[in-house]
């Protein structure tokens, strides 16, 4: 990547008509650390790609190479009417551990939308592994209805690790007591 003509050879690849092809050379594009990357990947992100993974590999491709500067690009990507499109972007942003990212993937969650990508926000949100995520996680659980607070809590499976987080989590249920909950509790965090 450090010849002078790599990022050349990358624009042909990111029109290759082979998937794994046009992944690689987003990928190469991040790598590069070249400031110029970040403008070809936000072009391929703009033009699309039949494959929503690979404008996903974009998202996070921009994240990594230009991060101060691509949350607010990959947030747009979040209202796009794209079958998957939202998720990718979601996904991207919680992968970054970005903590500017909260605040975005928070948004657009309250925004509302199907409960799909309402519930892949959730996990995006949990993937941040930041405070904030922490506790707007652990409060859907307390206050929201059983749909919503399943998700959060598929969300917070990323912390069963974390005893501290377990004990809120358990305690949490506990109050709830509901056992659609409890098992969704037991199936996420491989409890009995």
């Amino acid at each position: 990547m450090g010849h002078p003509d790599a990022l050349l050879e990358c624009v042909t690849l990111l029109a290759d008509r082979e998937i794994p092809a046009r992944a690689g050379a987003i990928r190469a594009i991040a790598d590069s650390g070249r400031p110029e990357g970040a403008l070809l990947l936000r072009l391929k992100a703009l033009l699309g790609d039949r494959e929503v993974e690979v404008t996903g590999e974009c998202f996070g491709a921009l994240l990594s190479l230009d991060p101060a500067g691509s949350v607010e690009f990959v947030a747009k990507f979040l209202n796009s009417g794209v079958d998957g499109m939202c998720e990718q972007a979601a996904l991207a942003l919680g992968e970054s551990r970005l903590p500017s990212a909260f605040e975005v993937l928070r948004e657009a969650w309250e925004r509302g939308g199907p409960a799909e990508q309402r519930r892949t926000l959730l996990v995006a949100i949990a993937m941040l592994r930041i405070d904030e995520a922490l506790e707007f996680l652990l409060s859907r659980l307390a206050d929201e209805s059983g749909p919503v607070a399943a998700d959060a809590l598929a969300g917070l499976a990323f912390y069963a690790r974390d005893e501290a987080v377990l004990t809120r989590v358990e305690g949490i249920i506990q109050q709830r007591g509901d056992g659609a909950l409890k098992a969704v509790f037991a199936r996420e965090f491989g409890r009995a």
